[in-house]
């Protein structure tokens, strides 16, 4: 609740610095950031996101297991 994870991460402040950044990271076994979506208002966006960055790595690697 104190921010620090999200400084660490590079997470900004939105809509004038007013309220706290959103953002979905993805991240691989390896801890590789695999994919990073910023939308502060588009909440169905992060979601849809994520899914279409494991579904391309799932698809790369041959298995959802080695995501």
């Amino acid at each position: 609740t104190d921010g620090s994870i999200a400084r660490a991460l590079g997470v900004g402040r939105a809509l004038l610095g007013l309220l706290p950044g959103r953002e979905t990271l993805v991240i691989n076994p390896e801890g590789v950031l695999a994919g990073r979506y910023r939308a502060a208002l588009a909440g169905k966006g992060h979601a849809e996101f994520a899914l279409r960055v494991v579904e391309a790595a799932t698809r790369e690697r041959g298995s959802a297991g080695d995501l």
